[in-house]
């Protein structure tokens, strides 16, 4: 997230006397209209980014996956402004969909759930998180929600097996700071990242012929497990099992005690979450559906509310040992989340939202020409052939973009209801201030942050124990009745209709700051294994991704570019590859 998404993350403008020179209107403009007014600010760099450049930078974390199950398929890719870059983006197969066979090491036949993958039935994962005031906090939600969701998906009757095997003192070939309960896309053998120049789009091979992902493998150490940003802190890995295992154990404790649900199926036929928001509509699905969909709706909010709480708490100074800094450092920052869950079956969309991230799904209306069966596969790959040619002939006229949630933030009127709703009256107008929570975050959900959470006087202590001075202003004004940031997710559900829907581009507001939903449709005319690059050159470089436009871009320099545009995360997910 830029560093006008956090004020107090703000670093001073270059002076005058250097060498750029920026015009007044440049700085008040918002970011979204920083395109139309870039041609008149003069010359921003006196070195302007080539050709050759900038298809590297935007090339060099191009990622692409397309499983030969057929079942699903992405493209994603990520062009930061942050230095570090403060997003992140992630992909996972949980239960059934993961795959056993021609793998090597951890998630081999002796994974923890390879013997219960056909009683867990799971789906496919992917989510992106934009962080601001640092990357911190976006790193460890990125590596830590998929085991949330897991855990709080797992059936009842698996949670006492799957307990035992992960109480082992050592699980055979496990891989440091793996997912136990989940199985990266990255380490599927069709994954294929532009910047890994030894591998190869078939991924790399043993010389009996099957995917080889060894501990030995150097890859490992790159992007195989973590991606290009790296495993977790050791202690926050150590803080991260023992969580894992306190939630699971809860939950085991709990089976027989009935709690409310958290998203209730009401007399009007629609399911609706604790704050009041839809999660499904009645019409959209049959009536023995709903309680399905009530259900994981439910454990879904639930897990993400629960890795929010425990690095929440895990921060606070313990009375023997202290104060952890490592830990504390996760919520000093803050970050929002948006995740895509896909039932194996495909049947269905479910999305959570945390702040300002965005899904928008795409949805062919024009004269259909694949049948279903076609859509359900041929051994010819005849439906790949197909979508390909519908999606490189992709007429605007014939595509529908729909964003699935709102974000959140002061233009979601519901959303400012809600927040109020959950405070005195009298604080009513002095909670959103120039549109951000008390003059200062922008989105009014977000993990970490403890500054708008912790009471006033717990803040105090954190601050006098890392050695800030008396005065430092350890809460924001008028910090009264805390909580006031809401880390629990909207969740919406929708039905997949597989000759319609053709993919979800899920993305940071880096995008949605540049692009309209609708206007992002026209860029994935195109091979497949491109398109969040090509979402990304749109965003720069306008509908025709003009180069020399792109090339402005990225020769401002990085200390002033932040102010109008942020890191770009996108992930494309197509449920028909």
């Amino acid at each position: 997230m830029a560093a006008s998404r956090c004020l107090r993350s703000c670093a001073a403008w270059p002076s005058s006397k250097g060498p750029y020179k920026l015009s007044a209107l440049l700085a008040r403009a918002p970011r979204r209209e920083f395109r139309e007014i870039f041609d008149d600010t003069g010359t921003i760099s006196n070195k302007r980014v080539s050709t050759e450049e900038v298809n590297r930078r935007i090339c060099e974390s191009e990622f692409y996956c397309f499983p030969d199950d057929h079942k699903v398929g992405f493209t994603a890719n990520q062009l930061n402004v942050n230095r570090p870059v403060e997003d992140r983006w992630s992909a996972y197969r949980l239960g059934g969909t993961m795959r056993f066979e021609n793998q090597e090491g951890f998630y081999d036949s002796s994974h923890p759930l390879a013997s219960y993958a056909a009683d867990f039935p799971g789906g496919h994962l992917f989510t992106v998180v934009d962080g601001h005031a640092g990357h911190t906090c976006a790193h460890a939600v990125n590596m830590l929600h998929v085991d949330y969701i897991a855990s709080s998906l797992l059936p009842q009757q698996l949670l006492e097996p799957i307990l035992t095997v992960l109480s082992k003192p050592n699980l055979m070939n496990a891989l440091p700071y793996a997912s136990e309960l989940a199985q990266p896309y990255l380490l599927d053998p069709s994954a294929f990242m532009t910047s890994d120049g030894t591998s190869s789009p078939s991924g790399p091979t043993s010389s009996s012929g099957s995917a080889s992902f060894s501990s030995s493998d150097s890859r490992h150490c790159n992007w195989r497990l973590w991606g290009q940003w790296g495993p977790l802190d050791a202690e926050v890995n150590h803080k991260r099992l023992f969580n894992i295992h306190r939630f699971l154990k809860e939950r085991l404790e709990t089976t027989n005690q009935d709690s409310p649900p958290d998203c209730v199926l009401q007399a009007n036929g629609n399911v609706y979450d604790a704050e009041g928001f839809l999660v499904s509509s009645g019409f959209e699905f049959e009536s023995h559906q709903l309680a399905t969909i009530s259900s994981t709706a439910t454990s879904l909010r639930t897990a993400l509310a629960r890795m929010d709480s425990d690095i929440t708490s895990d921060a606070v100074p313990h009375p023997e040992t202290g104060l952890n800094k490592s830990l504390l450092r996760i919520v000093l920052s803050g970050c929002v989340a948006t995740s895509v869950y896909l039932p194996h079956d495909l049947s269905s969309l479910y999305v959570l939202q945390v702040g300002d991230c965005g899904a928008v799904l795409g949805r062919f209306i024009g004269k259909d020409s694949l049948s279903s069966s076609s859509i359900n596969g041929s051994p010819e790959g005849s439906d790949s052939a197909k979508m390909e040619s519908h999606l490189k002939s992709m007429d605007p006229g014939e595509w529908e973009a729909d964003l699935l949630v709102a974000p959140h933030n002061a233009q979601n009127l519901r959303e400012v209801e809600r927040l109020q709703s959950q405070h005195p009256i009298h604080e009513a107008s002095l909670m959103i201030v120039e549109d951000r929570l008390l003059c200062e975050l922008i989105p009014l959900r977000a993990f970490g942050d403890i500054r708008y959470k912790m009471p006033a006087k717990m803040l105090k202590n954190i601050a006098q124990l890392c050695g800030l001075p008396p005065n430092y202003p350890v809460t924001p004004r008028f910090y009264t009745s805390p909580p006031y940031l809401f880390a629990t997710p909207q969740v919406v559900c929708h039905r997949l209709d597989l000759r319609r829907d053709r993919f979800v581009i899920l993305a940071s507001d880096g995008l949605w700051d540049m692009l309209t939903p609708h206007q992002a449709n026209p860029s994935l005319a195109g091979p497949r294994d491109t398109a969040a690059s090509r979402l990304i050159r749109t965003a720069l470089g306008g509908r025709e991704m003009d180069t020399a436009r792109i090339a402005m871009h990225l020769s401002v320099p990085a200390n002033v570019a932040r102010f109008y545009r942020d890191d770009i995360t996108v992930q494309v997910i197509y449920p028909t590859p």
